[in-house]
């Protein structure tokens, strides 16, 4: 997207929650979703930053494999590699949904995702104490 900003210079904006912040590098959630959703056997694909201690924030991707089709986490990176994509884009988590939640007009409810992903973390993190 593009933003008019003073003196009339245009500059490149991405929304942020649309921006995965893994160790200080910023990786469009975007970019990750568009070469997941180039798998042949995933239907559906949104990428959001789930929260590390270490890194701040690491890329975790919920996928709708296609009818019939199953998916893994080494598949979709073992593509994503095949693709060009940077190792520091690869999801280091993958949770296989029935859909991605979208808004009225298709938008793919990022928080929704977050939140999700958080409570699935805080499970995990109270079972191995």
């Amino acid at each position: 997207m593009f933003l008019i900003k003073e003196d009339d210079c245009i500059g490149f904006f991405e929304r942020k929650k649309d921006i995965i912040i893994r160790g200080g590098v910023n990786i469009s959630a975007q970019d990750v979703e568009n070469v997941v959703l180039a798998h042949p056997q995933i239907e559906d694909a949104a990428a959001v930053g789930m929260p590390d201690e270490v890194l701040g924030e690491r890329t975790c991707v919920f996928v709708v494999p296609k009818q019939g089709k199953t998916v893994s986490l080494e598949d979709i990176k073992s593509f994503m590699g095949k693709q060009g994509a940077a190792l520091y884009k690869m999801p280091e988590r993958m949770e296989v949904v029935e859909s991605i939640p979208r808004n009225p007009v298709g938008k793919i409810l990022k928080s929704v995702l977050r939140e999700e992903i958080k409570k699935k973390l805080s499970g995990e993190f109270a079972k191995n104490e």
